[in-house]
């Protein structure tokens, strides 16, 4: 049992402990909130250690009496073994998702599925389980109790950070010898002190003069070219987080820069993004949004050429962010709608709900009703499809919304069936009552349509009632909505100098593609025949039809 850390010295120190006393199964460390994921990295780091020889895995999921979130601590193992085996084929695949009884029996039996299937000479595994809250905090203990004394569990090795009260205290206790504990709790201060000291390489406060001795329990080991080259990327990424958080953004990006260029340079596409997302940030920080959209679209491209969903989709998070910041509602659309399709790759549940949610609000401000309810209701599918993650996102907003646009539509019946959904998303209804009061998502293989905008010389005009001009959006395709709503133009209404500008060809496919993936039956329920028609880029005929104004939208090279 270690005591009170006062440094962060102390705390590497007592990492290294815990991991070379192969008897210990158990590590507690309580962090102050602020720095717990700060914390969780430098833990993470440890892998990485000459010595060590288990892979870890990080859990940072909350926990709460109602969602104790084993289910998805389950699905980010297989994510993180997934993400190992993009880089070292060699490692053993994973078999299905093994049945279980409970959600604690499914997190326990996914983790011995990964020691059948670990890396090329590796020895079982850590899991760094790092709630972001806790609540019912005995409830967490017995799971990590249960999970211990489990015999097939034997090569599994926890370190657990709290940054919310103590709940493993009392497992440490009982546990003795086998277990370990530091408290890292600093005034931040003292830990923002001793940051800037790392950043500037300097080494750790001691008497003059004097040279401490050499530990033989401490391996000596000279980086080697790659070795040095991490060192730089990681001083300067806590460089630039350091700078950010004293106010001087030029020197965070200036640093942040610098870490994505060595990693670029060194080949490491998987850091690289990871810098470039980072950069991006830091951008938006100092206030240059402009180069934040250029380097968050930079991220995507070469996340999506790469077959990284994740950080696509966190890239494209950032993007849509840093154009609302400018009031760019229209483009901020475009890139919620492809990060919610990123996500939806990528397996991560949540975040395709939310980013589906987010464009449909998007669309909705822009009064482009029919996309709105296809994002909505594509949110709300997705929910249905993993209740367990619904709880935990915005899923009941989406529901309550769509049912709020049904009603407007007379779709009475279908307007309650969305609210009684919404409550079990948000309360927890029990299954019986969601099968009699909500239908079960009907799976549809996305329409495929035409390009939006393809070459002026071929491009088509949809003929439109008149009276679809009194109707808002509701027959009409993403260029006409441009061309009547937008003011003429493929553009926010926003005044120019707020940052507006038009929509690009890129952008408006972009959108085009996302409503084809995202339209399914729900959504073809409520939309009437000639809104589909127009969604899938079909022409709408009626008698005295009038033709809209020309469209005005940039060519690919302008604007970006």
């Amino acid at each position: 049992m270690a005591g009170r850390s006062t440094t962060i010295e102390d705390l590497v120190a007592g990492l290294a402990r815990f991991l070379r006393d192969g008897g210990s199964r158990l590590l507690e460390i309580l962090v102050d909130p602020e720095l717990r994921r700060q914390v969780v990295a430098l833990v993470m780091a440890q892998e990485h250690r000459p010595t060590v020889r288990a892979p870890f895995f990080a859990l940072e999921h909350a926990h709460a009496a109602q969602q104790p979130g084993w289910a998805l601590r389950a699905s980010a193992l297989r994510e993180q073994h997934d993400h190992r085996r993009r880089t070292a084929p060699t490692i053993p695949a994973l078999p299905a998702v093994p049945a279980a009884a409970d959600e604690r029996q499914g997190f326990a039996l996914q983790l011995q599925q990964l020691l059948d299937a670990p890396p090329p000479n590796t020895e079982g595994l850590v899991v760094v389980l790092a709630p972001a809250s806790i609540d019912a905090p005995a409830q967490l203990r017995d799971a990590v109790a249960l999970m211990l004394g489990r015999r097939e569990l034997s090569g599994v090795r926890w370190i657990v950070i709290e940054a919310d009260g103590e709940p493993v205290a009392p497992l440490v206790a009982t546990l003795g010898a086998r277990a370990q504990r530091i408290d890292a709790r600093l005034p931040v201060a003292v830990a923002d002190a001793e940051l800037a000291a790392m950043v500037d390489d300097r080494p750790p406060a001691g008497p003059r003069g004097v040279t401490p001795p050499v530990r033989p329990d401490v391996p000596v080991r000279i980086p080697d070219a790659d070795g040095v080259r991490r060192r730089e990327i990681g001083r300067l990424s806590l460089a630039a987080a350091l700078a950010a958080s004293r106010g001087r953004g030029v020197e965070a990006v200036a640093a942040q820069r610098g870490a994505r260029d060595l990693a670029s340079e060194a080949g490491w596409t998987d850091d690289a993004v990871t810098m470039e997302l980072a950069l991006g940030a830091h951008l938006v920080g100092a206030g240059a949004t402009r180069e934040a959209e250029v380097t968050f679209l930079r991220a995507i491209e070469t996340a999506k050429h790469h077959g990284m969903d994740d950080k696509a989709t966190t890239a494209g998070f950032g993007l849509a962010a840093t154009r609302m910041v400018r009031g760019e509602r229209h483009t901020a659309l475009v890139a919620y709608a492809d990060a919610a399709v990123a996500a939806e790759r990528s397996g991560n549940a949540m975040l395709a709900i939310e980013g589906s949610r987010l464009a449909g609000q998007a669309a909705l401000e822009l009064r482009m009703e029919p996309q709105a309810i296809t994002f909505f209701a594509k949110a709300v599918g997705l929910a249905a499809a993993a209740p367990r993650d619904a709880g935990l996102t915005s899923a009941g907003v989406a529901a309550r919304t769509l049912a709020g646009l049904c009603r407007q539509r007379g779709l009475h019946a279908r307007a309650d069936e969305l609210e009684a959904q919404a409550k079990q998303f948000t309360e927890g209804a029990s299954p019986a009552v969601a099968s009699a009061t909500v239908p079960p998502p009907v799976a549809v293989a996305p329409v495929v349509a035409p390009p939006m905008v393809p070459t002026p010389a071929a491009a088509a005009t949809p003929v439109v009632p008149a009276a679809a001009l009194d109707e808002g959006t509701g027959l009409l395709t993403l260029d006409q909505i441009a061309r009547l709503h937008m003011r003429g133009v493929a553009s926010d209404p926003t005044p120019p100098e707020h940052g507006s500008r038009s929509w690009t060809h890129d952008e408006i496919s972009t959108l085009q593609r996302a409503v084809d993936h995202s339209l399914g039956e729900d959504a073809s329920r409520i939309l009437s025949r000639d809104e589909l028609a127009a969604l899938q880029g079909r022409a709408v005929v009626a008698d005295d039809a009038v033709a809209p104004p020309p469209l005005r939208v940039e060519s690919p090279t302008e604007g970006t």
